[in-house]
């Protein structure tokens, strides 16, 4: 038998979402999981909704709105080294892309390198110790 139509809704009322509290979650760099648990919605669901009111797909309107928070992170960066410089540094590295320049530091580990060698061989040459030959292979 079927049912006698009530004039309600058939299933779960439809979600809505809170499109500047979304906005504030991609600039804090949070993730769809968690942007989805925080709004009591599920992953797929925010998704579909993002697709419909932005028109855009997510991850190119996450890309929009997460750009927004590098630029508070940059702000607070600059705030941050005034205190914290390791802080500053880890995250420039983890969100900014900047990173060490490893060329440089091996370019002077090899001058020191060199300059130590050639103070060493300029002793040697001046001092001319001899030393007994048990001692030299003991001290490689």
């Amino acid at each position: 038998m079927a049912r006698k139509p009530t004039g309600k809704p058939v299933g779960p009322p439809k979600k809505e979402v809170n499109w500047e509290q979304f906005e504030q979650l991609c600039a804090l760099q949070c993730t769809q999981s968690e942007m989805a648990s925080f709004l009591k919605v599920h992953r797929q669901t925010l998704s579909e909704k993002v697709l419909e009111n932005y028109g855009e797909e997510y991850s190119t309107i996450y890309k929009r709105f997460s750009e927004v928070g590098l630029c508070s992170l940059r702000r607070n960066q600059f705030v941050l080294s005034k205190k914290n410089a390791a802080m500053a540094i880890w995250l420039g590295k983890q969100w900014l892309g900047q990173k060490d320049n490893v060329t440089d530091l091996k370019d002077l580990l090899v001058h020191e390198l060199r300059a130590g060698i050639r103070q060493v061989s300029q002793e040697s040459r001046g001092e001319a110790i001899e030393q007994p030959a048990l001692e030299i292979k003991q001290s490689l």
